[in-house]
């Protein structure tokens, strides 16, 4: 089985909340170098046997986009425009690659993937008409949906979702960072999107709660756990 990682990346200082619903939003990135250095991080520790593919979503800082271009040839590295944020950087890794990997990871750059990828596959595997495993959790409102779309799938149910979506998965059609438009046309659509192909979202773990047993943490609650 070919799985692959899809790392949606842009190095900019990101907007902070604080509401208690939104509890994977609840760090600071400050600014592009650290962002960086985020990243950097991110990519040292990961010790999965899937392939990398990191998307950046180009913001002008080119240190940025030059520590990419020195990754070796096992990151695939991809720069673009920063359009339709994350879920546009997912749907780009998909078209590009699509063929070559059974089963798709997506996630942000401030998320640390903690079990191996076999846990998840498993995990998809052992669902009935599991669309995509959320692990993030899931939320209802305005309706049901995976947190940052951060999960994974399989090929073949991207496949139809993009069938069903004019031939992509769904994306915000604009530039830059617009919160409401990224949770709207982003978030909430994505995951609509597996629902009305016919499939469930599963959570991996808590929806609600973070701990290392549910398979990734933020960032920050990372670097914090490890002191």
């Amino acid at each position: 089985m070919r799985s692959c990682k899809v790392i949606a990346t842009c190095f900019t200082a990101r907007d902070v909340r604080t509401e208690v619903s939104y509890p994977y939003h609840n760090q600071q990135i400050r600014s592009p170098e650290e962002s960086l250095r985020m990243l950097r991080k991110v990519l040292e520790i990961e010790t999965g046997p899937a392939t990398i593919i990191v998307v950046n979503n180009r913001a002008g800082f080119l240190p940025g986009d030059r520590y990419l271009d020195t990754l070796s040839s096992d990151v695939l590295v991809e720069h673009r425009a920063n359009f339709g944020g994350a879920f546009g950087a997912y749907d780009y890794a998909f078209q590009k690659y699509r063929d070559r990997f059974d089963y798709w990871l997506f996630t942000e750059d401030d998320v640390v993937i903690l079990h191996p990828y076999q846990h998840f596959i498993q995990r998809f595997e052992g669902e009935v008409n599991c669309g995509l495993l959320a692990l993030v959790g899931r939320s209802s409102s305005p309706a049901e949906h995976a947190h940052g779309g951060i999960g994974l799938s399989r090929r073949e149910v991207l496949e139809r979702v993009c069938e069903r979506n004019g031939g992509h998965l769904p994306h915000p059609n604009s530039n830059g960072w617009k919160r409401r438009e990224v949770e709207l046309a982003g978030e909430v659509a994505f995951g609509q999107a597996f629902i009305r192909a016919g499939y469930r979202l599963v959570s991996y773990g808590d929806d609600r709660r973070w701990h290392p047993s549910n398979g990734c943490l933020p960032y920050y609650d990372w670097s914090r756990l490890k002191g």
